[in-house]
């Protein structure tokens, strides 16, 4: 399996010798026997977190897994939560989190059975070892799809989604309240002129909920919406935002604290959604709204340094800070070096004002498609991320913790470590491999020195720091040596990787003056 480790090396390496108490790691779960995914991760109180997500396992079956890894990314325990032909789905983290008792509750959504339009949502609450506490099945014989799971200041739950008669007919967004135990309180639908998706929702200090999707206005134009409702879920007022085309994701945020609601009694809020203006890319929509939406200030942001055809597709929630600032993470579009469409997660930090401090890459390998899906503040001032390589083949599971300016592990000595779903014994002995290159650093050539198994080759694979394999030879079987020309390389940092039989067995750096 190929893990690259990449960018901004000598950055990471500054900071991470000033922090070195803090827990960075950047781990990829996965194995040869299937396909696995994370959409979601959480800290837990005691330095843990939890991981859940879905795989395919060899008979087929369609599992969905919670996973507890350590403060370092180790696999703890590995459980299933749901399986069978049926998936349950879940798509990011906004569909998870940590009850304030401490517990994980989550929803999905499943088909009940194959080839109809008849779903149940299922919202379940689980202790620390992964253990059901209760669970509830919500079911009428519709559609229904949850995008969102938020805790009461009652300790209820209240999910959004949207839900629809058949595939074929204009769906509504719905907001469903619970009690403690997840038994239905209430439920309201809400529509535009058309298909509508309820897509975020949180709840106000006046004990009323302030929630966003997109939905179809006028002709087949989308556009994002807010609708401000009290606690019964009764609409106060529904504001439209953004252009003059098809809008996609609006995540709402509450910007006031209950301490400034108390003194001034309105309530602010931060809108993050996909703007699609004619003839142009995709943009990232930012607003700021006043206590009846309306518009204090908006911002586009239409361009991402070294990404072509920029295109910002995100499904994580904004992440406030104390200072009002935020951070985001943007899923872009590029085309690597082959001309095939690439997915590369990006990590944008913004003031109150909505103006970029940083953005940076944030991607276990730029030439394929990695998504993330959840983005969550730790108690250590740091954050960690959830997400995946959906392509090429095989499709991996990906967490990475970094701290407050984005900094993680990139490199093979930083606890970079590919683990195995399947625990197995290394099919290669340590002992019976080596691999040096010398002199290092270099300027015009260096040696490869290598002692491989009898009867295996390898493959020597060299990267520059921005991830793109730029040199890739096989490695005969025995002991030998090579010359790597350097011709064509610029100075800098380079990686190297050893591989047999697709494990990753040796990894360094190479210095080019």
């Amino acid at each position: 399996m190929r893990f690259i480790l990449f960018l901004w090396l000598l950055a990471f390496q500054i900071g991470y010798s000033q922090n070195q108490d803090f827990s960075y790691f950047n781990k990829v779960y996965g194995a040869d026997t299937m396909n696995i995914l994370s959409m979601v991760c959480k800290p837990l109180p005691n330095g843990d977190y939890f991981v859940l997500g879905g795989y395919t396992s060899i008979n087929q079956s369609h599992i969905l897994y919670l996973r507890k890894i350590d403060s370092l990314g180790k696999s703890i325990w590995l459980k299933s939560i749901d399986s069978g032909e049926n998936a349950a789905v879940i798509e990011n983290g906004q569909e998870a989190l940590i009850s304030k008792d401490n517990h994980l509750v989550l929803t999905f959504y499943k088909q009940n059975s194959l080839n109809t339009d008849d779903f149940s949502i299922h919202l379940l609450k689980l202790d620390t070892e992964g253990n059901i506490v209760w669970k509830q099945v919500y079911h009428n014989g519709i559609i229904n799809t949850v995008n969102h799971l938020i805790e009461t200041h009652d300790n209820g739950f209240v999910i959004i989604g949207t839900e629809g008669t058949s595939s074929s007919e204009d769906g509504f967004c719905y907001v469903l309240r619970t009690d403690n135990l997840g038994n239905t309180i209430w439920k309201q639908t809400y529509q535009l002129d058309g298909h509508t998706l309820g897509l975020s929702i949180e709840q106000t200090h006046d004990n009323g909920f302030i929630f966003s999707g997109t939905g179809e206005t006028t002709g087949m134009d989308y556009d994002m919406f807010v609708i401000k409702t009290d606690s019964l879920g009764n609409e106060e007022w529904r504001n439209t935002y953004g252009g003059e085309e098809q809008e996609g994701y609006s995540y709402v945020k509450l910007l006031t604290s209950k301490s400034e609601y108390e003194q001034a009694g309105k309530m602010e809020y931060l809108l993050i959604g996909e703007d699609k203006p004619i003839q142009s890319d995709d943009d990232l929509y930012i607003a700021k709204l006043d206590d009846r939406g309306t518009v204090i200030w908006e911002k586009r942001y239409d361009d991402f340094d070294d990404i072509k055809h920029p295109y910002p597709y995100f499904q994580t929630m904004p992440v406030l800070e104390s200072d009002k600032g935020f951070k985001i993470m943007a899923n872009y579009r590029g085309v690597n070096e082959q001309g095939v469409i690439v997915r590369i997660p990006v990590l944008m930090d913004f003031d109150s004002n909505g103006n970029v401090n940083w953005q940076k890459v944030m991607s276990m390998d730029i030439e394929s498609k990695v998504h993330v899906r959840d983005l969550q503040a730790t108690p250590d001032g740091g954050y960690i991320m959830a997400g995946f390589k959906s392509s090429p083949a095989p499709q991996q599971s990906w967490i990475v913790k970094v701290d407050a300016d984005g900094n993680t592990c990139w490199v093979a000595d930083c606890d970079s470590t590919v683990l195995i779903t399947n625990i197995e014994e290394p099919s290669i002995s340590p002992s019976s491999f080596s691999l040096s290159l010398f002199p290092n650093p270099a300027s015009e050539q260096v040696e490869v020195v290598y002692q491989l198994p009898n009867n295996q080759s390898g493959i020597l694979k060299v990267y520059d720091y921005q991830g793109r394999l730029i040199d890739n030879r096989v490695l005969d079987n025995g002991y030998s040596s090579l010359i790597l020309d350097l011709e064509g390389f610029t100075a800098g940092v380079y990686l190297y990787s050893l591989e047999v039989e697709g494990e990753r067995l040796e990894s360094g750096k190479l210095v080019v003056e």
